[in-house]
């Protein structure tokens, strides 16, 4: 555990993604820490989007916190699954010198910090589960969320 949040340190904080080891094509960090932080963190922002639907006297139900928990690190990590060979075969024709692997863990670093952003924001999400009322609101508060971590 503690080598995973040191490695979500150093990928925070620029440390696998250096101008100069790009310009060189290497990228260090293990794809399997990067495709693990990935679940890991964007199942931590799904508990807390579930909440909303399991708090709820009407609709309380396991399933919900189960759907969302799974739902959102799947939708970044099988977006990136369909996305990627084409990402490759664009980065490749503008002249990007890294190969196939250091892409692929390029890209998994902008979703590992992506879903680390996502993860950062859950207590807010779950402030506003417990204190709004509002289906609509939570709606658009996660796609705000989702919006500006995308930025």
């Amino acid at each position: 555990m503690q080598k995973f949040l040191a490695d979500t340190d150093r990928l925070l904080r620029g440390g696998y993604t250096r101008p100069e080891d790009l310009r060189a094509g290497h990228i260090s960090m293990p794809t399997q820490a990067l495709v693990i932080g990935g679940l890991v963190m964007g199942c931590i922002y799904g508990v807390f989007m579930g909440l909303y639907g399991a708090t709820r006297p009407d609709t309380s139900t396991f399933l919900q916190l189960l759907a969302t928990t799974l739902k959102v690190p799947l939708l970044f990590l099988l977006t990136l699954g369909i996305t990627f060979p084409s990402l490759y075969v664009f980065s490749s024709l503008a002249g990007g010198r890294l190969r196939f692997e250091q892409t692929l863990r390029l890209l998994l670093a902008a979703v590992a910090i992506n879903l680390a952003l996502l993860a950062s924001l859950g207590p807010v999400v779950g402030f506003f589960t417990l204190s709004a009322q509002s289906y609509p609101f939570m709606i658009v508060l996660n796609v705000i969320l989702f919006a500006f971590s995308g930025l």
